[in-house]
């Protein structure tokens, strides 16, 4: 299975209903993005002594412009791959990124913000067409006693999922719409900490398949903590998620949860390495959608990592996650590990071997999954050329499934990557760029997917 995330964007082309309610806002985004793009790039350097400044507020403008090529758009296995749609295609992406310098509003109030837009645009793949924009507010504030935070995120947002179901094109595509927004605060009183949270979610998705997941989240955590020592604290939290379905016509879903405890770290004067995490303690789930009533289950948690400095470049990080709840029904216990081997090799070169388990049936371990993951990681500064750098990765996974008749998947993963950046002037740079993806899978039976593409972008910082 193949999975992206595309941090922002938007889509509509093919699909008229989402074309009739956005298109006045495509063809503006287009325009406005296009626009700011191309001028400021086209300005010369002595035109801008620096950051924008509007009534003492610093602003940092930033324009790009790349003009690239996919030879497979949708990131398609073969068999996926619908005669109807161009495989592969040219497209072109102008953008502006406007990052606004941190204001002190007090002495201990602090504001930022930024947003981006852009858009990508194919030449033929019209349906790909990706109208790109975020928005980030920020506070912060620190007081004697009390700390307070906000923030507030609004983005388009477009998945691409390789998936079993086959869709136009061979891949998915689910534009929609995110804002986030969050306070936090935290009194401390001595040995006494408090805390409060509440953060409001909101999801709503373009097309028809996709609207079941239309969604509106509440979830407020408060928290108490008792540091009797330096090293362990008694806490207890309590958390209630409230879940709002916009296409849905049922109840929300409210869910709360309760856990208390002690938790800490192994003081170096005891045990100098590895460090060593652990709690204990208890917890407590209810449902507004279940009958049952909430007992409390006892939970275990411990935690072990470490850093050795094997030889003067090559250096080995582990990490070992064991937690458990105990439940009257069946018992609930997760267990994973890692390692990583990190070689630098020159003032150049550095590589990394690596290797993740999630184990059946170690410590107690319930999992759905059997997972085994080797990785290996190359990269190259300087490749010959002066601002010319390489990367290899490959990773092999096992996925066993431990419920049903499913059979093993093994996937195997390599990517390669070329990109060479050169300054044309103080503020303009331009930025070469290659890069090659290949996955196969048991599961696909006619060929890997393969990917390459080539991107020139354009920078101006001002």
């Amino acid at each position: 299975m193949r999975k992206e995330s595309h941090s922002i964007g938007l889509v509509a082309a093919r699909h008229p209903s989402c074309r009739s309610r956005h298109g006045w806002l495509h063809r503006l985004a287009k325009t406005v993005a296009a626009t700011l793009a191309v001028l400021l790039l086209l300005q010369p350097a002595a035109a801008w002594a620096g950051p924008l400044r509007f009534g003492g507020i610093d602003i940092q403008p930033t324009a790009t412009l790349t003009l690239g090529y996919d030879s497979n758009v949708d990131g398609s296995y073969p068999e996926d791959l619908d005669p109807a749609y161009q495989k592969d295609d040219f497209y072109w992406k102008p953008g502006v990124t406007l990052a606004m310098a941190p204001i002190r509003l007090q002495p201990r109030l602090t504001f930022t913000a930024n947003g981006s837009w852009a858009y990508e645009d194919y030449f033929k793949r019209n349906d790909l067409d990706t109208d790109l924009y975020n928005v980030m507010l920020g506070f912060d504030t620190a007081l004697t006693y009390l700390t307070l935070n906000g923030s507030f995120a609004a983005a388009r947002q477009t998945d691409h999922s390789q998936d079993d179901t086959y869709r136009p094109g061979g891949t998915s595509r689910d534009p929609y719409n995110t804002i986030d927004a969050a306070l936090n605060a935290q009194l401390t009183l001595r040995k006494f900490r408090f805390t409060a949270a509440q953060t409001f979610s909101r999801e709503t998705h373009d097309l028809d398949q996709y609207k079941a997941g239309n969604q509106n989240e509440w979830v407020t955590t408060l928290g108490a903590y008792y540091d009797f020592l330096e090293w362990a604290s008694f806490f207890y939290t309590w958390k209630r998620d409230e879940t709002e379905l916009l296409e849905v016509d049922q109840d929300n879903t409210v869910e709360t949860t309760e856990d208390f405890g002690i938790s800490g770290t192994i003081p170096t004067k005891i045990l100098r390495r590895p460090t060593v995490t652990w709690s204990i303690g208890g917890t407590r789930e209810k449902s507004n959608t279940s009958e049952e009533k909430a007992e409390w289950e006892f939970t275990y948690k411990l935690g072990v990592s470490d850093t050795l400095q094997l030889a003067k470049y090559l250096t080995l990080s582990y990490n070992v996650a064991w937690d458990a709840e105990d439940n009257e029904d069946e018992d609930e216990v997760g267990f994973t590990y890692n390692v990583n081997l990190t070689h630098i090799w020159g003032p150049y070169i550095t590589q990394s071997l690596g290797y993740s388990r999630e184990p059946k049936d170690t410590f107690g371990s319930t999992t759905d999954t059997d997972t085994t993951t080797f990785n290996y990681a190359l990269s190259i500064a300087n490749f010959f050329l002066k601002g010319l750098s390489a990367g290899y990765t490959i990773s092999y996974e096992i996925s066993d499934p431990l419920e049903g008749n499913d059979p093993i998947e093994y996937t195997t993963t390599q990517n390669v990557s070329l990109s060479h950046t050169r300054p044309l002037t103080r503020r303009l740079s331009r930025t070469l760029s290659y890069t090659y993806k290949w996955e196969n899978s048991n599961f696909h039976h006619d060929g890997p997917m393969q990917e390459h593409t080539v991107e020139y972008t354009l920078n101006y910082v001002f």
